[in-house]
């Protein structure tokens, strides 16, 4: 339930950014949506804000959203609600569909319109981070299998920042230490 949802969260950002870890900011992120499209319900929209709240209540540190699979518009709105430092999008440059290998989940192809991001972002005071060679997506362009077929990771990076990023992402697995 969102209950424990919410002290789970909270418990976590606790041993993160208070118990010496090192940690310089925290995100929130609606891990394991189960959507069919990039956008989410308006109740998970509501449910991550009671988790934002909690934690930015009893926490004094930076604060960014991711909400999953991508929905930007949900994201931004967060961020400007609750002046989040930052937003990050999963997809934002590299059109993609999903490849959740890991789930049988429903795949579905996520392409985003930069120019409607930065145009969402007037009057949103975060910084906008995004993943490039997005992990657990297959880019749409044809002929290409993977991310390191396509193009170098450089040009990826280039061309995000481009349109209108503030930093990238790189993530090749999920809960892995290096």
């Amino acid at each position: 339930g969102l209950d424990y949802v919410t002290e789970k969260a909270l418990a976590d950002a606790h041993n993160l950014h208070l118990g010496g870890r090192g940690v310089d900011a925290l995100l929130v992120e609606n891990w394991e949506e189960k959507s069919n499209s990039p956008f989410v319900t308006e109740e998970t929209k509501k449910r991550m804000e009671k988790v934002i709240d909690a934690i930015i209540t009893e926490i004094d540190t930076i604060v960014g959203v991711n909400v999953l699979p991508n929905d930007y518009m949900a994201a931004l709105w967060l961020a400007r609600e609750h002046g989040l430092s930052f937003v990050q999008l999963n997809v934002y440059s590299d059109e993609a569909r999903t490849d959740f290998t890991h789930t049988k989940d429903v795949h579905f192809d996520v392409v985003v319109d930069p120019a409607d991001v930065q145009k969402r972002r007037k009057g949103v005071n975060a910084a906008l981070l995004v993943n490039i060679h997005p992990k657990e997506y297959r880019p749409l362009r044809a002929g290409a299998n993977s991310w390191d077929e396509l193009e170098p990771i450089t040009a990826s990076a280039r061309r995000a920042i481009e349109l209108g990023a503030d930093g990238v992402v790189v993530t090749k697995t999920t809960g892995v230490v290096p």
